[in-house]
């Protein structure tokens, strides 16, 4: 099944996260914690997505410039057949580019879903995508 990628600005992706994850019962036991205001953004995005209800203030510039309605129209339509996630988990954080990236797992009954957020200097979202793999 084909599932478009949003990308906004060149997000560059740890070579790690790009394999499809392991099924529900294979959850790391060892994982670095988030720092809670960067999960709570995380989960504001992911569900700003899911609803289409976007705040373009909270994004930089080019992040701003590059999102379409149709963007966010499909993504919309992808992350909401999802339904509610019953799991986050948190994988790390690296420079990428201008900005930081965080990396995030999201559960659900049948999928998971990498969520890649990154962050300028300023604390606006200078990068979002979301990888969608169902199992």
């Amino acid at each position: 099944m084909m599932l478009a990628k949003l990308i906004l600005v060149a997000l560059v992706t740890v070579g790690a996260m790009q394999s499809a994850p392991a099924p529900s019962n294979d959850t790391p036991t060892s994982l670095p914690s988030a720092d809670p205001k960067i999960l709570m953004k995380a989960q504001e995005w992911f569900y700003r997505f899911q609803t289409g209800k976007i705040d373009r203030s909270q994004l930089d510039v080019r992040t701003n410039n590059g999102l379409t309605q149709q963007m966010v129209a499909g993504e919309e339509k992808t992350l909401q057949a999802l339904g509610r996630p019953s799991k986050w988990l948190y994988f790390g954080s690296q420079p990428v580019q201008y900005a930081v990236g965080y990396e995030f797992g999201i559960q659900f009954k049948h999928a998971r879903v990498l969520e890649h957020i990154a962050f300028d200097a300023d604390g606006k979202i200078a990068g979002l995508q979301f990888q969608v793999y169902p199992y």
